[in-house]
C-alpha cells in the first residue's frame, strides 16, 4: 500500500515515469487497487475540514448546467450542418443542372417554332 500510495503522490504532482503511468492503470482496474484507493480516500476525508456554511447558489449552479446544455447542443447542431454541406452543395447543383436543361430546351422549342 506505500508503494501504491508513493505512486499516487508522484501521479497528482506530475513527477511520475511511464512505468509509474502503466502500474498505476493496472494497479486502479485491479481489485485490489479499488480497495486501496477506497482506503486512501477514506484516509484523506479525514484530514480535510468540510465547512457546511458555504453557501450555495442553486438558481445560478442550474443556470450554468442549462447554458452548458444548451452550448454543446448548439455545437452538435452546427456539427451534423457542416456535414449535411456537401451533400445540401450537390443537390442544389443537380437541382440547377436540370432547370437550366429544361429551361433551354423550352427556349430552343420556341426559337424553332418562329
Amino acid at each position: 500500500m506505500n508503494h501504491f500510495k508513493e505512486t499516487m503522490q508522484r501521479f497528482f504532482s506530475g513527477s511520475y515515469s511511464e512505468t509509474d503511468l502503466k502500474n498505476l492503470f493496472f494497479r486502479l482496474n485491479s481489485e485490489k487497487g479499488q480497495d486501496e484507493i477506497g482506503q486512501l480516500f477514506d484516509e484523506s476525508r479525514n484530514f480535510i475540514n468540510f465547512d457546511d456554511d458555504i453557501p450555495v447558489d442553486s438558481e445560478k449552479m442550474l443556470k450554468n448546467i442549462r447554458k452548458g446544455i444548451k452550448r454543446k447542443k448548439l455545437l452538435q447542431l452546427k456539427r451534423n450542418l457542416a456535414q449535411l454541406l456537401p451533400y445540401a452543395a450537390m443537390l442544389i447543383l443537380i437541382l440547377g443542372s436540370i432547370f437550366f436543361y429544361y429551361h433551354k430546351k423550352s427556349i430552343d422549342k420556341v426559337a424553332f417554332n418562329n
